[in-house]
């Protein structure tokens, strides 16, 4: 599985582990643990629902479970997961209560995923 990020979940991503939020270490752990199995159970992996067609979970970070992070999963020629998103327990409730807040997670064509950082 390849993992590439998004500019702005870099950006909030660096501020989560600056101010303390989360570890890189825990973060590492999750990335690597995600590429090795992206259903492996200390990920709590859900299906999100945002938009027909696209398919978008959610997995927590490891020994954080307050922060979640979603992902695209896209089928470009290969299997390819797109880190849009991440943030507290409660924004995540808020945007899968509300799909207009899917918005957050935006949807990527092969071409933008070409351009993006790889994790």
């Amino acid at each position: 599985m390849i993992v590439k990020a998004t500019s702005s979940f870099l950006k909030t991503l660096n501020k989560l582990i600056n101010k303390g939020i989360i570890k890189r270490d825990d973060y590492e752990e999750t990335v690597k643990r995600f590429k090795e199995n992206c259903s492996h159970q200390s990920l709590n992996k859900h299906k999100i629902n945002c938009k027909k067609g696209h398919n978008i979970i959610s997995i927590s970070i490891i020994n954080n479970q307050s922060i979640k992070i979603l992902a695209n999963i896209k089928d470009c020629s290969y299997d390819i997961s797109i880190f849009s998103w991440i943030g507290n327990h409660r924004r995540y409730e808020r945007i899968i209560k509300n799909k207009r807040n899917c918005k957050d997670i935006i949807l990527y064509d092969c071409e933008d995923i070409k351009k993006m950082k790889e994790l």
